[in-house]
């Protein structure tokens, strides 16, 4: 039975869906992750069929023997966990993953993939690398503000900040030079927020989604919770173009931000499962199937390769996260009973009741940290 292998720091939504649906087709799915404990350990076994548990990523050298016994197909793996997964790779690992992963490894690097965009024909923010002397009248006369400063390597919006102001600049200028090089800042654009998302199989893009996408908070960052499809021809075949450039089969997700004149600007770049990647099969458009043809698993082309235009959906269970973020702990569970039969029925009754799970110590937690914060006011 082919096996694909998922690693992470954290549970990934994505990697979870993904993980859930091929796995209800047949294939084996196993998640190595340095997140470790109890939770971690009973998430995972409703979904995955194996689970390795590490306590430092350098334990990834040695990859192929935390694996022995299996017949990997494809790996996904988060940014920060990127190299030492490619350095753990052996003799167990096929020319094609090899290449992929080594790929994958240039271009996890956002300033190196905004480069790579760029050189494709698209429109990317100027950037600026925040190392040396800098100074902030510096970097503000160049971008103007607000301003975006961003780790090299990260996702899910974790180490990026928007300074909108120079003291807001000058701190996050602070943080980046206690590690010269690792980060820069980006032009900030103003428009609407797009998400293109691609599955790219032998014959090049073979499944794709563009949405308009938001959160619920607006001071939220990270992976949006709700979408509608959008057609934005120029949008995609720019998108398009640069998913194939790549060189990597497999899923290709970028962020767009489309400004007032219709431009759009590509400005995040992932060659891994996104968040909604399940979810999108609220729009008709199950992108497992063109991920295992890419990773050679099945031979029929996809039965659907773009969603209609109009189409709303939730990013499921991102939206109860936000939701709990809010105070609204009732009404996440409210949600949750509404929104969980269909993926019951796409990714098994085993993930339904891993998120449910995962759900009620969610809010198990904040509650009790809203206790404790009421209480230490009190006294």
């Amino acid at each position: 039975m082919p096996t694909v292998v998922f690693v992470d720091a954290g549970k990934w939504d994505g990697f979870f869906q993904l993980a859930a649906r091929i796995r209800k087709v047949g294939c084996r799915v196993v998640r190595v992750s340095t997140a470790h404990g109890l939770h971690h350990r009973l998430v995972t076994r409703l979904v995955f069929h194996r689970f390795v548990e590490l306590f430092d990523p350098s334990e990834l050298a040695d990859l192929g023997q935390l694996i022995a016994g299996e017949r990997v197909s494809d790996v996904q793996s988060i940014e920060s966990l990127l190299a030492p997964v490619a350095s753990g790779l052996g003799d167990w690992a096929s020319t094609d993953l090899r290449r992929s992963l080594q790929r994958q490894l240039v271009l996890v690097d956002k300033l190196e993939a905004s480069n790579f965009m760029a050189d494709c024909g698209a429109a990317v923010p100027e950037t600026v690398v925040l190392a040396g002397d800098l100074t902030t009248q510096a970097v503000a006369a160049r971008l103007g503000l607000p301003v975006v400063v961003k780790a090299r390597v990260g996702a899910s919006g974790v180490g990026v900040r928007v300074a909108e102001t120079h003291a807001a600049l000058e701190e996050a200028l602070a943080e980046a030079r206690r590690a010269p090089g690792r980060h820069f800042a980006e032009r900030f654009i103003r428009g609407e927020s797009l998400s293109y998302a691609a599955m790219v199989g032998p014959t090049g893009v073979e499944q794709e989604i563009l949405t308009r996408a938001w959160h619920h908070q607006t001071s939220s960052r990270g992976p949006m919770s709700e979408h509608e499809t959008i057609d934005d021809a120029g949008t995609i075949a720019v998108c398009r173009r640069v998913a194939t450039a790549t060189g990597c089969r497999g899923p290709v997700q970028i962020d767009v931000v489309r400004d007032e004149g219709g431009v759009p600007w590509l400005h995040d770049l992932n060659l891994r499962a996104w968040a909604s990647v399940g979810c999108s099969m609220r729009a008709g458009i199950d992108f497992a199937e063109g991920y295992l043809r890419a990773i050679g698993i099945r031979e029929d082309l996809p039965l659907l390769r773009s969603p209609a235009a109009g189409m709303r959906f939730s990013a499921f269970p991102i939206d109860l996260a936000e939701e709990l973020s809010l105070g609204h702990y009732l009404k996440s569970l409210a949600c949750f009973a509404r929104a969980c039969r269909p993926y019951s029925k796409w990714f098994g009754k085993r993930y339904v009741v891993c998120e449910a799970f995962s759900l009620v110590l969610l809010v198990h937690y904040m509650a009790r940290e809203l206790f404790r914060a009421r209480r230490s006011r009190l006294w």
